[in-house]
């Protein structure tokens, strides 16, 4: 059985998701719930990125820059994926194998 790859940290993060959903609920922009989501990791004095900026390069050439939604490009070990929904959050855990 592969180990489970910070399950404090983790336990801790969709607990702040469930709380988010509770107050505000679904249907709201991405950026509400950013916005949510950051003050209450502040709060809870979890560390954490926002909108990390990753470039495209071809040949040493940047071709783009653009904010990322996963892990390889910032050689990140886990990430969260959040969905607000009528049925409430529904999150998964990403895990770059490539770390």
């Amino acid at each position: 059985m592969a180990e489970l790859i910070y399950p404090e940290l983790s336990y801790k993060i969709v607990g702040i998701l469930f709380k988010v959903d509770d107050e505000i609920g679904y249907g709201h922009r991405e950026n509400l719930y950013q916005t949510a989501i950051s003050r209450l990791l502040k709060e809870n004095k979890i560390p954490f990125q926002e909108q990390l900026k990753a470039d495209i390069r071809i040949n040493n050439l940047n071709i783009k820059r653009y904010y990322i939604d996963y892990l390889k490009a910032k050689d990140i070990k886990l990430g969260i994926i959040a969905n607000f929904t009528k049925q409430g959050v529904k999150f998964k855990r990403i895990i770059n194998k490539n770390h």
